[in-house]
């Protein structure tokens, strides 16, 4: 008998990039290029982390850019696949809804170990000097079945309060 092993859908990779910057050849829409602007310095702040150099960025555009690497995705997720919040304090009940990002958009294959990678887009500018967090919903797209929650710092001359 021939062993099937199943792909469990899962976040496998998270990063933060820097776009329509010179990484990407200026480009405000995604695509490969975004790749070579990820923040190889970076990496996102898990729930019971201590925030560290690593979790802030210093882009002059703020987040305007993050990706999700999902294995064994189920279907081409939208904006409503996702949460996001801001804030700048230390009690996450304070922050408020982040906006939305502007593009939601899926390179099957592109990501960590053949998984699909997500590209979210906000506006140049929209997510300055404060947090935002990311959660990625367990839905019928995404297949995942807890939400996968991560946060990031936007250009930042002080620590948090």
């Amino acid at each position: 008998m021939e062993r099937v092993d199943l792909l469990i859908p899962g976040v496998v990779g998270r990063y933060v990039f820097y776009n329509n910057s010179v990484w990407d050849n200026y480009d405000a829409g995604a695509g490969p290029s975004d790749d070579l602007a990820i923040a190889t310095d970076k990496c996102p702040l898990l729930p019971d982390g201590l925030a560290s150099f690593a979790n802030y960025t210093s882009y002059s555009r703020g987040i305007n850019g993050i990706m999700v690497d999902i294995a064994g995705l189920a279907a081409n997720p939208s904006a409503a696949d996702f949460e996001f919040k801001i804030g700048n304090t230390a009690t996450l009940a304070a922050w408020v809804p982040g906006p939305s990002p502007a593009t939601v958009s899926v390179r099957g294959g592109a990501g960590v170990s053949a998984s699909d990678r997500i590209t979210l887009i906000w506006p140049d500018g929209a997510i300055r000097n404060q947090w935002l967090q990311t959660a990625v919903l367990p839905t019928p797209n995404t297949g995942l079945s807890t939400p996968d929650v991560f946060e990031r710092k936007g250009p930042q001359w002080r620590w948090p309060v």
